[in-house]
């Protein structure tokens, strides 16, 4: 059996790229929850790649929506959009009733409304419990997984 002859890998190339990973992030900091002390420790190879690849993205800011900093409760999920009918099947986490004011956000979107209309099995409801599928009427298009909060 001959043996193929395997290709050296270029030692000052591989020198440095590591040189540049360890310039650019030098150690990742590790913070110890309990004591609050914060510890550092080398980057793994790996991380630093990962960090590398993550750092030469551009990445725009968020922009902070004043809505979205009022205080909220996970309620429920939605499941599924009915478009003719502007109807979100919601999975329901906590109680919901008529009338509380609701948030629904996600993908992009971010409804803010009442609730004043569901209904279960296509008969109306006025308080939805823990662990029920309800079709909840919503004032704009929703999306799968889009997560339904209780504004305070």
């Amino acid at each position: 059996m001959v043996k193929k002859p395997t290709k050296k890998r270029n030692n000052k190339t591989a020198s440095k790229k590591s040189k540049n990973i360890k310039k650019i992030f030098k150690a990742k900091v590790l913070s110890n929850t309990k004591s609050k002390i914060s510890k550092v420790a080398p980057l793994t190879k790996s991380e630093a790649k990962i960090i590398k690849n993550i750092a030469s993205r551009r990445v725009k800011p968020i922009e902070i929506n004043n809505q979205l900093n009022t205080e909220r409760v996970l309620v429920g999920e939605v499941t599924h959009f009915y478009p003719h009918i502007d109807v979100a099947v919601v999975k329901v986490k906590k109680e919901i009733k008529l009338g509380d004011d609701i948030i629904i956000s996600g993908h992009g979107n971010h409804v803010e409304q009442k609730v004043y209309s569901m209904q279960m099995d296509h008969q109306p409801l006025s308080i939805a419990k823990k662990n029920q599928e309800i079709g909840l009427k919503v004032a704009k298009p929703v999306k799968d997984k889009d997560l339904v909060y209780l504004k305070k």
